[in-house]
């Protein structure tokens, strides 16, 4: 059985998009990146787009992409230290799923997913 929150909550969310102009919906979708550095090849070694065509299935657009970078700093003796930033380990996909009168009933399941993670989030 599902939670009545999660219920109430998706019945609120179809509602006003059945009420209103299109509302949006956003998650991120992490996909690794084939990056080398310093002559090693990164843990993730081939980019997959998997993620994101089912999600589009789904009603999902990427609309932003953030890189997931990390810094390397080496001691080049005392107090001298050189930062090679910005390396990409990976990408953020911000999602967005467009909600409606023509589609909120239609998207019923995605919208349950979605409430599902943000109350898992806020009740930890």
């Amino acid at each position: 059985m599902t939670d009545p929150r999660i219920q109430r909550q998706v019945e609120a969310i179809i509602q006003r998009a059945n009420q209103s102009p299109p509302i949006f919906l956003y998650k991120t979708i992490q996909v690794g990146v084939d990056s080398v550095f310093a002559g090693v090849q990164n843990v993730f070694t081939n980019f997959a787009i998997s993620p994101i065509q089912l999600a589009g299935l789904n009603g999902w657009q990427v609309v932003g992409v953030v890189p997931q970078t990390i810094a390397v700093t080496s001691n080049q003796g005392f107090n001298n230290f050189v930062s090679n930033g910005g390396n990409v380990l990976a990408v953020y996909l911000l999602m967005q799923l467009t909600l409606n009168k023509e589609n909120a009933t239609l998207l019923r399941p995605e919208i349950e997913d979605y409430v599902k993670r943000d109350l898992q989030a806020k009740l930890g």
